[in-house]
């Protein structure tokens, strides 16, 4: 039988040490404002290959001109990752600064975007709020970042291949 080969792009053993004990070490402090220096990235096994889909079905913000009223939304964040994931305990920490936050509910789904985009640089990333209704008027807020050089209207291969990447490599 032959032997069992890991990929080569599965992080050593150091690196999860490393993620692991930052992981380890997050902590909260509820603040007035977000808080992205919680976010951590990990290794992407297979760039190129998976779209990722994260939901946060009960986001929590407060609405800046009455703070005692909250905002609920479920926040969906759909990527393509490149060569990093958020790690999803920092993610889920991330997304719980907000509580005590007062956003406009409208800005939400561009600073958690560009949060995420600048920590693991996917070659896309879109993300879509539903805040459930106020004053019998649902929002829907949604907002994107695009790797320069990646076109949506081509199709996934042409588009990795600017990127140096084949599929199914």
């Amino acid at each position: 039988m032959p032997e069992k080969v890991p990929p080569t792009n599965q992080p050593n053993k150091r690196v999860r040490s490393e993620i692991y004990e930052k992981v380890k070490a997050l902590k909260l402090n509820f603040t007035s404002f977000p808080q992205p220096e919680l976010l951590i990235r990990v290794p992407n096994k297979y760039p190129g290959q998976v779209e990722v889909e994260h939901c946060e079905p009960e986001f929590t913000s407060l609405c800046p001109f009455n703070p005692t009223q909250p905002d609920y939304a479920k926040i969906t964040v759909d990527l393509f990752p490149d060569k990093w994931n958020p790690e999803l305990k920092s993610l889920k920490m991330y997304f719980a600064s907000y509580r005590q936050a007062e956003v406009f509910h409208e800005e939400i789904p561009a600073m958690v975007a560009n949060s995420l985009y600048e920590l693991i640089e996917p070659f896309y990333i879109i993300v879509v709020s539903e805040y459930t209704p106020r004053g019998g008027i649902f929002t829907k807020v949604k907002a994107s970042r695009v790797r320069p050089g990646w076109d949506a209207m081509q199709p996934v291969e042409v588009n990795l291949a600017k990127f140096g990447i084949k599929v199914g490599q």
